[in-house]
């Protein structure tokens, strides 16, 4: 379960790079 948690933050955290990256 923490895994998958942590998993999720990655994500969100690269998800959120890529969007400024955008912007």
């Amino acid at each position: 379960a923490i895994k998958m948690l942590q998993l999720k933050y990655r994500v969100t955290c690269f998800y959120s790079k890529i969007q400024l990256i955008k912007i």
